[in-house]
């Protein structure tokens, strides 16, 4: 289930997914990640970076860190993975998650398996 991102989510030590539905959005969610140190694994700004791709964009945030990717219909994220969304109306979208067994809590608390 996907649930609104919040900014102190990236102060979370859970691995997180922010699905990025506009342009706006994904400047947003990069400006915010540098202001919380997260870097790309080469230790490179994320806002220094512009990935967007019309049709949709995701980061996906872990440790300090952070990777992107295209499409979360075809991704598969862990047990413990918070999935969040921006500029988007988004009630659930389908992912893989064969093996997936995690509960989200309401109120932008952390997954937990």
């Amino acid at each position: 289930m996907w649930i609104p991102f919040e900014p102190d989510m990236l102060n979370d030590e859970d691995e997180i997914v922010i699905n990025c539905r506009t342009e706006e959005g994904e400047r947003f969610v990069a400006r915010l990640m540098d202001q919380a140190g997260i870097t790309y694994p080469d230790g490179v700004s994320v806002s220094s970076k512009q990935c967007w791709l019309d049709g949709g964009f995701y980061y996906r945030v872990f440790g300090g860190k952070t990777r992107r990717g295209m499409d979360v219909t075809t991704s598969t994220f862990g047990p413990t993975c918070l999935l969040t969304y921006i500029d988007a109306e988004i009630n659930e979208i389908e992912i893989s998650d064969a093996g997936f067994e995690s509960v989200i809590c309401a109120g932008g608390g952390k997954a937990r398996r």
